[in-house]
């Protein structure tokens, strides 16, 4: 049986094999990412961020995030948003577990800090809807690429299968859609497509029980 690694999703009703975001911790849940989405961090986002730090180390909290940028509706200032990402970034690294990041106008900021951390850990670029260019850019920094129910066919053809993740986010697409989408366009079968999305997921060191 093919499983279908759904790397980020809001929805509960997925399966086994899905990563839910959530600010909070929520011990029911199989996986799980906890973080402060860019467009949440106030002037007050380290008092949320501590509850975070606290369950980081559970054994369900596969990875931290989502975090990041997002610099077209925000008002908050871009320091808040900077230094709210860096603690996901020192708790990413202190616990091992990938980043799951948000990223809108922002990438040469994110570049930039990447090379200045030297972080171990995976960095995830979730949801990524951008040219092949700046898909290009990104891998070229090492950041893992994940592609949702909305894409560029042409950037998903410049991902190399191994560093590629697929998910769902908010929409109601089914998963398996987006994987015989993509599947596709890559000129796979969506089986092999499924071993190499679980491989890509062993050696972020994300284990889904």
């Amino acid at each position: 049986m093919m499983k279908f690694i759904d790397i980020h999703t809001h929805r509960r009703d997925t399966s086994d094999a899905a990563i839910i975001d959530s600010p909070h911790y929520q011990a029911d849940i199989p996986h799980c990412s906890i973080g402060i989405h860019p467009c949440n961090v106030t002037a007050h986002w380290r008092n949320l961020f501590d509850e975070i730090a606290r369950h980081a180390y559970k054994k369900n909290v596969v990875a931290i995030g989502e975090c990041g940028f997002h610099f077209t509706k925000t008002t908050e200032p871009a320091t808040w948003q900077q230094e709210a990402f860096l603690a996901h970034v020192e708790l990413s690294e202190a616990t091992q577990k990938p980043l799951i990041i948000h990223l809108v106008k922002a990438q040469e900021r994110l570049i930039a800090i990447s090379k200045q951390t030297r972080h171990t850990q995976a960095w995830i670029i979730h949801g990524f809807r951008g040219k092949p260019e700046q898909a290009r850019q990104l891998l070229s920094h090492g950041f893992y690429i994940s592609y949702g129910a909305l894409f560029n066919e042409e950037s998903v053809a410049a991902t190399p299968l191994d560093k590629m993740f697929i998910e769902t986010d908010e929409a109601n697409t089914a998963i398996e859609d987006i994987y015989n989408h993509i599947s596709q366009i890559k000129g796979i079968s969506t089986e092999e497509l499924c071993r190499q999305m679980s491989e890509n997921a062993r050696q972020c060191k994300i284990a889904f029980r």
